[in-house]
This record gives C-alpha cells, sequence and structure tokens, in this order.
C-alpha cells in the first residue's frame, strides 16, 4: 500500500517517517508535500491509498484536500493530525470520511491502532472487489462454456464478447486429460487437483502466455481434464505449446496427460464445432493409436474422425446387443443419425456402414447364426428417414425376444474388474494388472468401464475404498489416519480431503454424526 504524508512542517515529517516501522504493516511511502494544493497534485500523478494530513495548511487545508481527492479517488483513506483540539474539526473530519483524527504530538500506539483499521478497512474493500470481479468473471465464463458445449444461447455471449480479454480469430481448443495407469497415481493426480490448482493454472499461464505470447481462457476442471481456448494460433504452434505442456506436467506434477487440440476457428461461431472435435478426439484416442498428443488436421483428419466415431459407436452397440441392453441401442442409434446433420459424402457412406454392420448383430441374435445382409438392402431406403425406421423396427423386433430374457448388467471384463475391485480395493490396482487378466487392451476398458457403470475406474475405485472406511468409522474406534491405510491411502491427509468432498463432512463429523448407529 502506498503512503503520502502532507505536513507543513519537516519536523512532524522526519517525525512520522521514523516513528514505526512501515514495512511491518505493508505500507510503502512514497513521499510528502508541504500543503494541500501540492498533495493533490500528488494524488493525481501515485494514487496513494493512504494519506496522512496536517489540518492548518497554506493554498489548501487538510478538509479541503479531503473533499478535492476524494472527488477524484473515493476509495483514498485519510487519517488528519492537528495542534488542536478543536472538536468542530473532528466533526467534519469524520462526516467526510476520514478514519481517525490524530492530535500532535503523535502518539506510536495510537498511529499503529489507526493504521490497523485502516488497513483492515482497504484490504476489506479490495476483497469485495475482488470477489464481484472473480463472480463476474465465473459468469461470463460460465455462459461461454454453455454455449461452447451446448451451441445455445450465443445472443447472451455475443452481449459480453468484449468483456472475456480475447479475440475469436484464429482460436483452437485444447483439451488437456489425465492419463493415469494406476490407483495411486490417479490418487496423486486427484490430490493436485484439490490442493493446487492454483499452481496449474500458474503452470498453464507461464507455458501458453509467457513462454509463446498467446492470450487464453481456462475452463474450470470438469471430467477428468482441463480445456484451453487459445486465440491468434496455427497448427505449428499447438503442438509446440502441447509439447510444453507434457513436459512440464511430467517434470512439475509427475502426472501424465494426453492432449488433443482442435482445428483452427475463424470467429465465435465456430467454437461449439472445435468442442465437439476435441470431445471425439479424447473419447474415441484408443482407436488413434497410443499418441500423446493428438490434433485435428494434425495427426487426425476430419474424414478419419468421422470413421473413428461410427467405429465406436458400432462397438458400443455390439456392446449393448450382447447386454440386451435395448435401451443403450436406441440411444446408440439416435447418435449415429444425429452426425448425419453434417450430410457429406463421407458421413453418408458412414451410416450406411454403420447400419449394416449393427444389421448382421442384430440379425445374429435373431437366428442365433450369422445371416449374412447385403449391403444393398439397406442402400434400397431413398432417405435416411427410412433407414432410421427400418434400424428402429429391427431393434423392436429384438425388444420383443429380449423382453422375457433377464438383462445383463454388466459385460464379462467389466463383471471380471468389479470382483477384483471388491477383492483388493486396498491395493495400488494398476491398469496393467486388471488388462491382462481380463484380455482387453487398458485404453478401451478404460471407455468400456465408463461407458457400462457410469463413472471411472478410478472413481468407482475411490466410492468403494469410501464405504469401506465408513463402515470401519461407524463399527470401529481406528484413528483416521490408521482406517485411511487400511483401505489403501498412503497420505491420511489427502483421505480426508476426498472423504470431506463426496461425503460433505470430515470423517470424525460423519463417525459423531453415526455415533448412536454405533452404540446401537
Amino acid at each position: 500500500m502506498k503512503l503520502l504524508i502532507v505536513d507543513d512542517e519537516m519536523v512532524s515529517v522526519r517525525m512520522l517517517k521514523n516513528i514505526i516501522c512501515w514495512k511491518d504493516f505493508g505500507i510503502e511511502i512514497i513521499g510528502y508535500a508541504n500543503d494541500g494544493q501540492e498533495a493533490y497534485n500528488m494524488v493525481i500523478k501515485e494514487k496513494p491509498d493512504i494519506i496522512i494530513s496536517d489540518i492548518r495548511m497554506n493554498n489548501m487545508n487538510g478538509l479541503e484536500l479531503v473533499k478535492k481527492a476524494q472527488d477524484i479517488y473515493k476509495d483514498i483513506k485519510f487519517i488528519l493530525m492537528s495542534a488542536y483540539a478543536d472538536f468542530s474539526y473532528v466533526k467534519e473530519a469524520m462526516s467526510l470520511g476520514c478514519s481517525n483524527y490524530i492530535l500532535k504530538p503523535i502518539d506510536e500506539i495510537e498511529l499503529e491502532k489507526t493504521l490497523r483499521k485502516v488497513i483492515e478497512q482497504i484490504r476489506g474493500k479490495q476483497n469485495e472487489k475482488k470477489v464481484i470481479s472473480d463472480s463476474e468473471k465465473q459468469l461470463r465464463l460460465i455462459s461461454l462454456y454453455k454455449y461452447m458445449k451446448l451451441g445455445t444461447n450465443l445472443n447472451k455471449v455475443l452481449k459480453r464478447i468484449n468483456e472475456f480479454g480475447i479475440e475469436f480469430a484464429q482460436t483452437s481448443l485444447m483439451l488437456i486429460r489425465q492419463d493415469n495407469v494406476s490407483m495411486n497415481e490417479y490418487t496423486h493426480t486427484n490430490s493436485i487437483e484439490l490442493m493446487q490448482e492454483k499452481y496449474i493454472n500458474d503452470i498453464l499461464e507461464n507455458i501458453v502466455k509467457d513462454d509463446n505470447k498467446k492470450n487464453f481462457i481456462c475452463f474450470d476442471y470438469e471430467e477428468d481434464a482441463w480445456i484451453l481456448l487459445i486465440e491468434n494460433i496455427d497448427t505449428k504452434e499447438m503442438v509446440n505449446i502441447s509439447q510444453d505442456v507434457i513436459n512440464n506436467f511430467i517434470e512439475k506434477l509427475n502426472l501424465n496427460v494426453l492432449i488433443c487440440f482442435s482445428s483452427i476457428g475463424n470467429n465465435i461461431e465456430d467454437i461449439p464445432i472445435l468442442y465437439d472435435q476435441i470431445r471425439t478426439l479424447s473419447k474415441y484416442s484408443f482407436y488413434i493409436g497410443e499418441e500423446k498428443i493428438l490434433g485435428y488436421n494434425y495427426n487426425c483428419n476430419g474424414i478419419e474422425i468421422d470413421q473413428v466415431r461410427y467405429i465406436g459407436l458400432i462397438r458400443e452397440a455390439e456392446q449393448a446387443l450382447n447386454n440386451n441392453d435395448i435401451k443403450s441401442i436406441n440411444n446408440i442409434l439416435d447418435e449415429a443419425f444425429e452426425l448425419t446433420r453434417e450430410f457429406n459424402p463421407n458421413i453418408l457412406e458412414n451410416i450406411y456402414e454403420f447400419c449394416y454392420r449393427v444389421s448382421i448383430m442384430l440379425n445374429k441374435d435373431f437366428n442365433g447364426d450369422n445371416k449374412t445382409i447385403k449391403y444393398e438392402q439397406l442402400q434400397k431406403y431413398s432417405s435416411l428417414k427410412e433407414l432410421k425406421e427400418f434400424m428402429i423396427n429391427s431393434i423392436e423386433k429384438l425388444y420383443e425376444i429380449s423382453e422375457e430374457n433377464i438383462i445383463k448388467k454388466y459385460s464379462k471384463p467389466v463383471k471380471e474388474t468389479l470382483e477384483i475391485i471388491q477383492k483388493d480395493y486396498d491395493k495400488n490396482i494398476s491398469l496393467d494388472d486388471i488388462s491382462q487378466s481380463i484380455a482387453v487392451s487398458k485404453n478401451y476398458f478404460c471407455y468400456l468401464f465408463k461407458r457400462e457403470v457410469g463413472v471411472s475406474l478410478w472413481n468407482y475405485l475411490t466410492h468403494v475404498r469410501l464405504e469401506h472406511a465408513k463402515k470401519l468409522l461407524k463399527e470401529t474406534e481406528m484413528k483416521t489416519y490408521e482406517i485411511a491405510f487400511k483401505v489403501g491411502y498412503d497420505n491420511p491427509s489427502y483421505f480426508s480431503k476426498i472423504f470431506k468432498k463426496i461425503e460433505n463432512m470430515t470423517p470424525n463429523e460423519y463417525r459423531e454424526s453415526n455415533i448412536d448407529t454405533y452404540k446401537k
């Protein structure tokens, strides 16, 4: 904070400069003035936070200085001083909002007490402004995020387009996704996410803004990923930034990540398209390869991505049919035909291929054999509407056949994994161990598990661990750190933080709320 001293007596100025250690209060003396007019000129130039001023001075007295200075900077805090105990001065000073009125000679204790009061007022005002500013910024980001994700309320975003601090020309989206291979790594990652969000934001700021001179917006961490919107960039620069992010996350956070980036958009209307690109790359990355960087129109072109989407949907349909999960099959069908809205020749070819493959699977289920359906049979439907109706009718027939059957909840790989988790939840379960045990590639398995169970493998394992922890809290007198070790956490502090995040109470609070149940 900056302090200006105003007094026409140099003895008083020197005394004030030396009476206390200003640095201990976080205050820097930026200068002094001999009268109110000189002080007013310095206020315009230096914008001090605090002014300590005598009242009786030539040219402009202290009360006049207060009025004029507050007209231009209303948040300045004044401490007035005088050798005269004149109540009229005190009354007027207080009416002008002065923080205190001190008699000369200045008492050190009284000055320190007054300064603490002033500093508290300034910090309170600063915090209030920051909260308001942060809230407004958050609301802006939420509106932009919703538009990016859903493509709705563009007008709402356009009204505030100049407030984002970024140009929407030559923009690209980057998704940074956790690539955990064991429960311990997942725990470490989420410990970072809980406790060091600002540190991660600082790392991204250093890489993107400081090192690469690019303005960007970082959206809140969601679904195990950070999403960045970067302005005025090209594909080569996106690759360089992606590599820098990977290196920094490994070096500073011991965290492996996968990076997906979109093509380059020309304006704000392109953002939902760019978002769809990075989500598609992330969702089907296990089909594309083991690369740590996947870029739309960099190492994955649009046609390939469209094909990958349909390959993924075919695999999902196959899994749903194996589980007799009719609801999922209908949802997958809707998603496949939704992609045809782009309506280009490649998309059209993909939808016929999708329907052909699914029809073969449906026919196999009807007849118990692999009776072949000809591709030409599907092409006889002259419109996509007719083609979809054919697929819906086929699925309805399967529903009639399957409705008397017991629907299997999980596929064999997922079911086997759930059994492993129940048995070894307290160990550092790794993807390599699971994939070897169930003979499924680890990348595809992660996708399959989340598709069927609804949450990631590591989130599910966390849930199982906490359920065992809650049982121990209710039924034993074990200490919290002992329970943390018992259910598989090496860091009791992290265990307490994740427990509170999920249960909305600490482990001890949970125990106290269930103490009657335990006694019974």
